[in-house]
């Protein structure tokens, strides 16, 4: 008999906008703003689970309060995306603006490093640059302190910090580019060992590596598999059921009779693929459910 150890699991899926014109006036401003938390408090099922009615409104109120009378599209956007944030919920959020997505993508450029977050500090995890090594400390970036820099986990979207921490930490160079731009260099402050290091280096091209693999199997212990899922999203369904059918081929061969399977890093995806894989874990071999959702819009530009 099979036991199936779960260790964390959610599906995150979202809402939201585009842009169509380079600035709003206040007023069209202020009624996507009530069109949005209007419709949301409609449609979903327990809006203020991570924080009060009462809270959330004074934060609205605080975000109008700052609006210009002509704002840009995409500090609206980016605005907006901070604010619905603050709802703590991975499946309720305001996309970035197009063009700030489309310019990242054409500019082409990122960072030469990826960054692990611990404790509120960031640290190097991967460089393609000689002088920063894994584990160094990252101080500033373009004199931007890390506490500042640790503000940039406003971004994601994700249900608790702990997830949105994982996302920045994957999408670090484009969280930076929206909040601060990027050019052809940036200058690096960091602790090598305990010596304070500064150095000029100049940025990459090509699409960001995030280092992930979506899922793998291995054998933990003589009766005992482990099955890390780090993502259901962007999966081809014949890879993966072919996946799947290589793993489960193997239990009885290798004695194992435990499956562990990992989400801690999952950041959801397609819901269909989860379904798949649980209809796998009651040898259902297909997905034990099927339905349509739907995904209340609004174009906010």
């Amino acid at each position: 008999m099979y036991r199936i150890v779960f260790v964390f699991f959610f599906l995150i899926h979202s809402l939201s906008s585009s842009n169509a014109q380079q600035r709003i006036i206040k007023a069209e401003a202020l009624m996507d703003i009530d069109y949005f938390f209007d419709v949301a408090r409609r449609v979903h099922p327990n809006l203020y689970s991570k924080v009060s009615r009462i809270q959330m409104e004074q934060k609205i109120a605080a975000f109008k309060s700052q609006l210009s009378p002509s704002i840009d599209v995409d500090d609206f956007s980016k605005g907006m995306r901070k604010l619905v944030n603050q709802l703590g919920d991975g499946h309720t959020n305001v996309l970035l603006s197009n063009r700030l997505r489309e310019e990242y993508l054409k500019g082409n450029k990122r960072l030469p490093f990826h960054i692990r977050i611990k404790e509120n500090h960031l640290f190097i995890s991967e460089s393609t640059d000689q002088h920063l090594k894994i584990g160094d400390q990252i101080l500033s970036l373009n004199g931007i302190d890390a506490e500042a820099l640790m503000g940039l986990a406003s971004y994601p979207y994700a249900d608790v910090r702990a997830n949105a921490i994982k996302l920045l930490e994957k999408y670090f160079s484009y969280y930076f580019f929206i909040e601060y731009g990027l050019s052809d260099s940036i200058d690096v402050k960091y602790l090598h060992g305990e010596k304070m290091e500064h150095v000029c280096i100049p940025l990459v091209s090509g699409a960001p590596n995030t280092g992930e693999r979506k899922y793998r199997y291995s054998k933990v212990a003589p009766h005992s598999g482990l099955l890390e899922m780090n993502s259901f999203a962007g999966l081809k369904e014949k890879k993966f059921k072919s996946f799947l059918d290589s793993i489960w081929g193997t239990f009885s061969q290798e004695g194992v009779d435990t499956l562990f399977v990992d989400l801690r890093s999952n950041g959801g995806g397609n819901s269909y693929f989860a379904e798949l894989l649980l209809a796998y874990l009651v040898s259902a071999r297909k997905p034990i459910k099927s339905y349509k959702s739907a995904i209340y819009s609004y174009k906010l530009f």
